[in-house]
């Protein structure tokens, strides 16, 4: 869905300006895939370890929207508590990759947790 998103983005642009340009820097298209294929991995992580303690459906993807939105608050968190120095003297790849590397170690980190909890007899039997 997100290169789908993606290419229609480029296509409407393009028609818009009058010529035709597929993502000028092609990193930018490579970095919004990495990004992309990250937090849908952060996403279906979360949700394999959230889905077997609840209860109903609706329960599990509220508790799916509370983390997302404890997520997004400590960003904000953390990035607006940053001395102004710290934030100046990184470069926009910089934080892009800082960004990358935090979302892959919370990938890690949750991708071993559901691995580890995982266990296919619980959802065939109930």
């Amino acid at each position: 869905m997100t290169v789908f998103c993606l290419l229609l983005g480029a296509v409407v642009v393009n028609l818009s300006h009058g010529q035709w340009v597929f993502y000028a820097p092609i990193n930018l298209f490579v970095i919004l895939l990495a990004l992309s294929l990250l937090t849908n991995l952060l996403a279906a992580s979360g949700g394999v370890l959230i889905s077997p303690k609840s209860a109903t459906v609706r329960q599990a993807g509220q508790t799916m929207i509370l983390g997302m939105i404890i997520l997004g608050l400590a960003v904000y968190g953390v990035a607006r508590f940053l001395p102004a120095s710290v934030t100046a003297s990184l470069t926009t790849s910089q934080m892009v990759l800082i960004v990358m590397g935090t979302l892959a170690v919370l990938d890690a980190i949750l991708l071993a947790a559901s691995l580890v909890s995982f266990q296919r007899s619980r959802l065939i039997l109930g």
